[in-house]
């Protein structure tokens, strides 16, 4: 399928009104198929999952999903929120601009339990608005941010806006632009949060010691995700235990 085929199913849909799932993923569809499609879906007001990864839809195609969960969550003006319950908009290249955009219709999606928005070459300019955005998502237990161009900085003001989502449980932000001191920042940010699964994997963080003297305030001790060259991962699991029994 490409983008005329999503525009053909686009049409072939347009007045339904219970479709509760779109899985679209890895299709070619690129900006104006997923235009079609959110218009198309206007009337799915009970849509839970919308699955468009890898399709080249562009910032144009992350403000057409924006403008859908906005304009559906008005039509629940009681709870001021669409039925969003997984968005998987990974390798899209978003781009920051798509990303801002999305990032204030995600105020309005706090049933969301799943969001991937990771290989979208996202910058750090992008944090504040993503981090406003997500403080309403509650509900939220799984965020994927991989491969973007988040720096240690983004990292710290995304756990300020995380901090209101109690329910989260994994956390992945392999391949950004990390370092030690603010992954140990971040993490002491989210100490609130039961978070079992934290990846951090391919980021500029060299050293062990830093995130040991850190971690154990924090919540955080099933999944390191900390798999590099320069530290490794049971070592840090190691004095990490040694750190927790020294304290007993």
């Amino acid at each position: 399928m490409d983008s005329v085929g999503a525009t053909c199913l686009a049409e072939g849909i347009n007045n339904f009104c219970q479709i509760r799932s779109v899985y679209l993923g890895r299709n070619n569809i690129g900006s104006n198929g997923a235009a079609a499609m959110m218009e198309a879906l206007k009337n799915s007001i009970y849509l839970e999952c919308v699955q468009l990864e890898f399709n080249s839809i562009g910032p144009e195609g992350a403000s057409a999903v924006a403008d859908w969960i906005t304009s559906t969550s008005k039509r629940h003006p009681r709870q001021n929120s669409c039925f969003l319950r997984s968005l998987n908009l990974a390798g899209n290249q978003i781009h920051t601009n798509g990303t801002t955009v999305l990032a204030v219709a995600l105020q309005f999606c706090k049933n969301l339990h799943f969001l991937d928005i990771s290989n979208n070459k996202i910058d750090s300019g992008s944090a504040d608005g993503l981090a406003c955005g997500l403080h309403r998502c509650t509900q939220l237990q799984s965020l994927y941010l991989d491969n973007n161009y988040f720096d240690g900085e983004s990292a710290i003001i995304l756990a300020k806006g995380l901090k209101y989502c109690q329910c989260l449980e994994t956390l992945s932000l392999s391949g950004n632009k990390i370092g030690t001191t603010d992954a140990a920042r971040m993490a002491v940010g989210l100490k609130h949060i039961h978070i079992k699964k934290l990846y951090l994997k391919d980021n500029e963080i060299y050293s062990q010691h830093e995130l040991v003297n850190a971690l154990p305030h924090c919540n955080i001790y099933t999944d390191l995700g900390l798999m590099n060259k320069q530290i490794r991962e049971e070592d840090l699991r190691q004095e990490l235990m040694d750190q927790m029994s020294d304290s007993d």
